[in-house]
């Protein structure tokens, strides 16, 4: 990968503070895809949610994670490839060193992204080296953040890239090294239509960050460290791997598992994410009171904190502009827990339309 130009004051890469931005009211925005909004998440958090869903309902659902994730990545990539760039490697008449040169170029471009918003090192394969008709199918992953989504994300980038629909696997290629391969083949499984959501305008907020004053991005933020390299990116406060992932993947995933599977999807995955925060986190720090919860939402763009009420019974929360809000119900019951040191005898959980999330709990 070239040189990744970085913040002289803070160090966090330019791409970063350019492409993302934290705004007052608990959303990571995107200004150069409006309505798109980023989540700053626990990378270690991803696959445990799943494993954890896997573990609760005695199925294997990697593949309808898989399916779920590369078609919201198809979708968002369809609108992102240039057309110059996808006519090229489309078309097998064109000449053969233009179509490599061009879709070379790309591929570096989208593995650099990946890799500034911490998946793992993405590494192109040998199959540029030869005359191989489709050498962008295949990525080697080093470290990756999730295998599956790193798998789904490939799948959907190159059937946005070919305008056809294909299929993923992967083969270890050594240690915490996954070579992912696009092949011939139908998906194994075809999910029902998506449960839509409603899109709301977000809801003002007001809080204050203390931001790199050359950059912009919060000083909570720029403290961590990127390995552009390696690309990972560790918070040094806390140990933790952190990644940046589109909070309407992860919740169209959740909701193509609720439509899939029934009814008890949402219980199962607030729970699987509860018994894993609590054993997470049992023996790091955790935001205890009203402002370091709201900050610690905010920071993570996962929402606004505007009412928060803790007595020796009970607790409520609101939380608007939500996202991710099963994995979010599950964080509160989990963080609330450890806080009380036992467990939390009544659990109610409304979504509202206007993407106001209401928590509350009784102990």
């Amino acid at each position: 990968m070239s040189k990744v130009e970085t913040c002289t004051f803070c160090g966090v890469p330019r791409f970063i503070s350019k492409a993302l931005h934290w705004e007052s009211n608990g959303v990571i925005s995107l200004p150069a895809s409006p309505g798109e909004r980023m989540v700053f998440y626990d990378a270690v958090a991803v696959d445990h949610l799943f494993d954890g869903i896997s573990g609760l309902i005695g199925l294997d659902i990697d593949n309808m994670v898989i399916e779920s994730r590369r078609r919201e990545t198809r979708r968002y990539m369809e609108r992102l490839v240039p057309e110059d760039v996808a006519r090229v490697l489309r078309d097998h008449g064109a000449d053969l060193t233009e179509r490599k040169y061009r879709g070379k170029q790309y591929n570096l471009q989208i593995n650099m992204v990946g890799m500034l918003y911490g998946y793992g090192r993405i590494e192109i394969s040998g199959l540029w080296e030869g005359d191989d008709p489709y050498p962008w199918r295949e990525q080697l992953y080093r470290n990756p953040y999730s295998l599956r989504f790193c798998m789904a994300d490939t799948l959907g980038t190159v059937e946005a890239i070919e305008d056809r629909d294909l299929w993923v696997r992967s083969e270890p290629s050594g240690e915490n090294a996954y070579l992912v391969k696009v092949v011939e083949g139908e998906h194994p499984v075809e999910l029902k239509g998506r449960l839509r959501r409603k899109k709301y305008p977000f809801k003002p907020g007001d809080i204050s960050f203390k931001r790199c004053m050359a950059c912009g991005v919060p000083l909570e933020v720029a403290r961590c460290h990127w390995d552009t390299e390696g690309g990972t990116i560790y918070d040094p406060m806390t140990g933790r791997r952190m990644v940046f992932i589109g909070s309407a993947a992860m919740d169209a995933v959740l909701d193509d598992l609720w439509e899939e599977l029934g009814e008890s999807v949402p219980e199962t995955v607030i729970e699987a994410q509860r018994k894993f925060v609590k054993k997470y986190m049992e023996n790091l720090s955790w935001p205890r009171g009203p402002e370091e919860n709201s900050m610690h939402l905010a920071l993570r763009g996962l929402g606004y904190l505007s009412d928060f009420h803790a007595d020796g019974t009970s607790l409520r929360m609101t939380i608007r502009n939500s996202c991710l809000h099963l994995p979010v119900v599950g964080l509160a019951v989990a963080l609330a827990e450890l806080v009380r040191g036992r467990d939390n005898s009544g659990l109610r959980w409304e979504l509202h339309e206007d993407g106001d999330l209401r928590i509350e709990m009784l102990f």
